[in-house]
């Protein structure tokens, strides 16, 4: 059964989501976790294929914990989210390894089900490899960060 994942601290906003996601997926599996040691525990008991991730987590914020599941799920397609659109976060993201970023603030929600529709209609890694590679950036551009050197503090803590 195909999986997701909501990783997503405001309860309205995860709610939200997760009614959207419902209504348009019934077949659908959803976990839901409020903060990194719910997500790992939901990562374990259930593999998801699509992860939800908010940026700005309690604790470990979202970058860390995208960093730490993609260490043990590559195949997973994990879409970061935020308020901010700041490009600064865009690249962060990418860097810490999602696959793609939406602004909740500009979120089309129309845009978001069509994602996740071709996540659902590609076989298992499939649609990461092909699609979500292409998205992320060198991370040329990052402000006080150069290949091989580490990202910049604060975006690593929350």
């Amino acid at each position: 059964m195909f999986t997701t994942l909501i990783v997503e601290d405001n309860e309205s906003f995860r709610n939200a989501l997760l009614a959207f996601l419902k209504n348009r997926f019934p077949s659908m599996q959803f976990e839901t976790a409020s903060d990194a040691p719910e997500a790992m525990e939901r990562m374990a008991a259930t593999r998801p294929r699509l992860i939800f991730m908010d940026i700005h987590l309690p604790g470990t914020n979202g970058l860390l914990l995208t960093r730490r599941i993609r260490d043990r799920c590559r195949s997973t397609v994990i879409v970061m989210m935020s308020h901010s659109d700041a490009s600064e976060y865009r690249r962060a993201a990418f860097l810490h390894g999602a696959d793609y970023f939406y602004s909740k603030d500009g979120l089309v929600i129309e845009d978001l089900l069509a994602l996740v529709e071709k996540v659902v209609a590609a076989p298992d890694g499939a649609f990461r490899a092909v699609h979500g590679q292409a998205r992320q950036p060198g991370g040329e551009g990052l402000p006080g960060w150069t290949p091989g050197g580490r990202i910049p503090d604060r975006f690593l803590q929350r």
